[in-house]
């Protein structure tokens, strides 16, 4: 999860640890290649939303007999990628996008990194920029999750669409079903901006062929897997546009904190709203489909623009 580190350690833990030569060359060589207030959320037409029940988460002695030396199992080897990713980044230019599949979904790895959070001159609910660090890389899906993956289709049919019409509820369970969870709200921007801090997933200014809005999205979702060219630092697909995505934290004011309560489960807390980023097909304006734009919905609701994408940390959690 996020967290603000002490000034102190804000630069310097950022350094890579010092890797033999003849190591480092084997490592890489083996890798791949305004003025809303705080709580108000974007003024944009929305289509109506329907009600859903909320989908409860469900949330030998000792013995001195010498025992002959084995070779770890493949599943045991050290990742070179994982190594790098531990090692930190200090700008997007320094990671190259590797991904890996999990119980059939490829995953994309996310560095540890710092980068800064926010924005301001825009909404109020996206200030104060504050820094976010994140001392362990992670995991989180290339694709939203589509209706092959989740077993039924929403409001679109077809099998390789992103699965909208889903309550926080049924996103937290899908994603606890395979054994991983939602991202954090840190994590996810992270994930799309990198420490550069883009503006959008794929740079600095927006380009209408590399997101599905209002524009161009003719009233639907497209492909989740056809968004070639707006893909963010890490590899990640439609991080802005095609559908809104649900991820864990409630919708609190900023500074983002994950200790203070905004990280609880949805049996703990099921009526405060929580949060959506991205935009989707029915966002009309640019700005709305920044990385840094969030806005909340009731964990009940279900809509035909917000999915959902899952993320899991490096050790598994």
């Amino acid at each position: 999860m996020g967290k603000s580190l002490p000034g102190k350690l804000k630069k310097s833990w950022m350094w890579p640890v010092s890797i033999p030569i003849g190591v480092l060359v084997c490592v890489l060589a083996s890798c791949e290649q305004s003025g809303m207030s705080a709580l108000s959320l974007p003024v944009t037409a929305q289509p109506p939303r329907s009600m859903v029940t909320p989908t409860s988460i469900r949330p030998s002695m000792p013995t001195h007999t010498p025992t002959p030396m084995t070779i770890p199992s493949p599943e045991h080897t050290i990742n070179p990628a994982l190594v790098l990713a531990s090692a930190g980044v200090r700008g997007n230019s320094d990671w190259v996008p590797y991904s890996q599949t999990f119980d059939g979904v490829e995953m994309a790895l996310v560095p540890v990194g710092c980068f800064e959070m926010g924005s301001m001159g825009v909404y109020s609910n996206e200030a104060p920029v504050h820094e976010q660090c994140f001392d362990a890389p992670f995991w989180i899906d290339v694709y939203e999750v589509s209706n092959e993956q989740y077993g039924s289709s929403g409001y679109f049919q077809g099998d390789n669409l992103p699965r909208e019409l889903v309550s926080w509820f049924d996103a937290a369970a899908f994603c606890k079903g395979r054994g991983m969870r939602l991202p954090t709200e840190a994590e996810w921007e992270y994930a799309s901006r990198g420490p550069d801090g883009l503006l959008y997933p794929w740079g600095g200014r927006f380009l209408e062929n590399g997101v599905v809005y209002r524009g161009n999205s003719d009233g639907h979702t497209r492909g989740i897997d056809t968004g070639a060219g707006n893909q963010s630092w890490v590899g990640a697909f439609d991080m802005s546009g095609n559908v809104g995505e649900w991820v864990s934290s409630l919708y609190r004011v900023y500074p983002y904190d994950a200790m203070d309560g905004r990280e609880v489960g949805g049996d703990i807390d099921g009526t405060n709203a929580r949060v959506i980023r991205g935009g989707s097909w029915w966002t009309v304006y640019p700005l709305d489909l920044r990385a840094a734009t969030r806005y909340g919905s009731i964990p009940t609701n279900v809509s035909n623009h917000v999915g959902f994408r899952c993320a899991r940390s490096h050790d598994g959690g």
